[in-house]
């Protein structure tokens, strides 16, 4: 039997558990006693690239899981909705998806030179932000996006989230 390779580990929004994914599936553990919480292993050979559970529900957000290693799957987040064993949303883009944050309220998709910022419950969007090719944000809860660099010339740029206004 051929050994998992660890494509993608993380931590939910508030640490309380993590998530490992491997080329044959996922799983999830208690970050406190490490104990596992929930996995799921495919026949298939898979490589999820970004994986994010939504604090400790059944919702995941995650870009990959590629079943035919075709690369048109790192350019789609699915949000799964893992109690019903259902696609809740699907989001296809033309670049590689880099990150996804989640939380109650807000998606957050990070492009290659785009951020988007989505309502979570009719995956509305909200906000798109023009960059340069990211290197990375910072999500501080949620309440703002650090981006740098933006295309006008601004090295870092702050974008407010008004949480109650969504």
């Amino acid at each position: 039997m051929e050994k998992s390779k660890i494509n993608f580990i993380a931590f939910n929004q508030d640490n309380s558990c993590f998530v490992i994914t491997t080329n044959s599936g996922f799983e999830i553990y208690n970050s406190k006693t490490c104990e596992k919480v929930l996995d799921r292993f495919f026949k298939e050979n898979v490589e999820f690239h970004y994986f994010e559970p939504l604090y400790r529900t059944n919702i995941f957000a995650f870009v990959g899981g590629n079943f035919n290693l075709d690369n048109h799957y790192r350019k789609k987040v699915i949000l799964w909705d893992d109690h019903a064993k259902q696609i809740k949303s699907a989001m296809s883009y033309y670049d590689f998806v880099r990150a996804v944050r989640l939380s109650y309220n807000h998606i957050v998709v990070v492009l290659d030179y785009t951020i988007y910022l989505y309502d979570f419950n009719d995956i509305r969007l909200i906000k798109k932000i023009e960059t340069i090719q990211n290197v990375g944000i910072n999500m501080d809860n949620f309440t703002e996006i650090t981006t740098n660099p933006l295309l006008n010339g601004t090295m870092v740029q702050k974008h407010g989230i008004n949480m109650d206004s969504f």
